[in-house]
C-alpha cells in the first residue's frame, strides 16, 4: 500500500528496491512520510482480480525489462520482442487500472483498516495540497 504517492495500491519490483528508490530518488522532505506509509498488503486480503492482474503486470514487466536491456545495448534483434513485451505490459497495466477502479470501494475499506490512523491519503495522493 502507498508504494507510490498517487495510487493507493502499487505493484513494486520488491519492497527493498522501492525503499532504495525512495531513499535515493525522492525529495528528502518526502522520504519520512513515504517510508512510514509504504507497506506490503497480505495477498490473502486482496481481491483475486487485483492479485491476478498484479501478477500479470509483474510477469510482463520482467519480460519487458529484459527486452529493454537488450535494446539498450543496441541489439536490433531485440526490437521485435521488446515491442511485443511492451504491448503486453501496457495491456496488463490497463487491466490493473480497471481492476483498481472496479474494486476501489473494497480497497479503500481495506486501506482504512490496515493503514496508519493519520494517513493523509485523500483518494488520489499521500501529498494533498
Amino acid at each position: 500500500m502507498h508504494g507510490h504517492h498517487n495510487i493507493l495500491l502499487s505493484v513494486v519490483e520488491s519492497m527493498e528496491s522501492r525503499l532504495l528508490e525512495i531513499d535515493t530518488d525522492k525529495p528528502e522532505e518526502e522520504r519520512p512520510l513515504r517510508r512510514r506509509l509504504i507497506q506490503e498488503v497480505p495477498q490473502d486480503r486482496l481481491p483475486s482480480e487485483i492479485l491476478r492482474t498484479a501478477l500479470s503486470w509483474r510477469e510482463t514487466q520482467i519480460v519487458w525489462r529484459e527486452a529493454w536491456q537488450k535494446a539498450e545495448i543496441g541489439l536490433r534483434e531485440a526490437e521485435i520482442p521488446w515491442r511485443e513485451a511492451d504491448i503486453a505490459w501496457w495491456k496488463a497495466i490497463r487491466a490493473w487500472g480497471i481492476a483498481l477502479s472496479y474494486h476501489r470501494t473494497e480497497l479503500e475499506a481495506l486501506h482504512a483498516e490496515l493503514c496508519v490512523p493519520d494517513c493523509p491519503w485523500d483518494g488520489e495522493t499521500i501529498f494533498p495540497e
